[in-house]
C-alpha cells in the first residue's frame, strides 16, 4: 500500500541560483525528481513574477532526479529576471520557489575622438606687407635699399593672406623699381611670411641725361629673401 501511495505522489522542483551571469546571458540551474510517474521538468522566467517565457523540457523519469540547465541568451543588459523550475507530471506539478538574476551592464559606448582644429593661417593686414616688403629689400639688396629715398611703395591684396607691392627708390647714380610679393604661410602650425622679388635698376644719368637709353645697362635681380 505505502508503494502505491508513493507511486501516486506528485514529483519535486527546487529552483537553484543562476549562473554565468552576463550582459545578454545567464545559465539557469536546479533539480527535479519525478517520484511518481515520469515528469516534464522546464523552466519558467521572465521579468516579473508572471514569467510568460519557458524553456525547453526535458524529461525525469519515474524515481529518477535530475539537475536540469538551460541556458539564455540575447536578453536585455541590466535587467532583473526572475526563473523558477517547474516538474509536471500525472501526479501533479511541483514548483520551484522563486529566484532573480541581474545582467550586467553593457559596456559604455566608444568615446567619439576629440577632433583637433586645424591650424590656419593669420590674415595679411596691409601694416604686414609693408613691414614684410621693407624687410624682404633690406635682407636681399642689402645697401641699394635706401628706405629714405623711397619714391613708391604700394601695396594691393591680392587675397587673405598674400599682397603684391609695387616699390621705386633710388640710391647714389641709380633707380630701382620692381615688385615684391609677401605672403603668410603656415609652418609647423605657426604663421610666417615668406616673399618673392623681382627688381631692375638703372643708371640715373645714362638713362635720363644721355639721350641713348637702348644702350643702357638695365641690371636684374629676383628671387626670395
Amino acid at each position: 500500500m505505502q508503494q502505491w501511495i508513493a507511486a501516486l505522489a506528485a514529483p519535486t522542483a527546487t529552483t537553484g541560483a543562476a549562473s554565468s551571469v552576463g550582459e545578454s546571458s545567464a545559465v539557469l540551474n536546479g533539480s527535479a525528481t519525478a517520484v511518481g510517474a515520469a515528469a516534464s521538468v522546464y523552466y519558467q522566467w521572465g521579468t516579473t513574477t508572471a514569467y510568460g517565457n519557458t524553456t525547453a523540457a526535458v524529461a525525469a523519469s519515474s524515481s529518477t532526479a535530475v539537475d536540469p540547465q538551460a541556458a539564455l541568451t540575447g536578453i536585455a543588459p541590466s535587467t532583473t529576471y526572475h526563473l523558477r523550475l517547474v516538474a509536471a507530471s500525472a501526479d501533479g506539478t511541483a514548483y520551484g520557489a522563486d529566484q532573480s538574476l541581474t545582467t550586467s551592464a553593457a559596456p559604455p559606448p566608444p568615446s567619439t575622438p576629440t577632433t583637433t582644429a586645424r591650424p590656419r593661417v593669420q590674415t595679411m593686414t596691409l601694416a604686414d606687407a609693408r613691414y614684410d616688403t621693407h624687410e624682404t629689400l633690406h635682407g636681399a639688396l642689402r645697401r641699394a635699399w635706401a628706405v629714405r629715398h623711397v619714391q613708391q611703395l604700394r601695396c594691393q591684396r591680392r587675397s587673405r593672406v598674400r599682397f603684391l607691392c609695387a616699390v621705386a627708390w633710388w640710391q647714389g647714380t641709380n633707380d630701382y623699381y620692381g615688385q615684391v610679393s609677401v605672403w603668410n604661410v603656415l609652418v609647423s602650425g605657426a604663421t610666417e611670411w615668406t616673399d618673392h622679388y623681382a627688381i631692375r635698376w638703372v643708371n640715373n644719368r645714362c638713362y635720363f641725361d644721355s639721350g641713348h637709353r637702348a644702350r643702357c645697362r638695365v641690371r636684374r635681380r629676383a628671387g626670395n629673401f
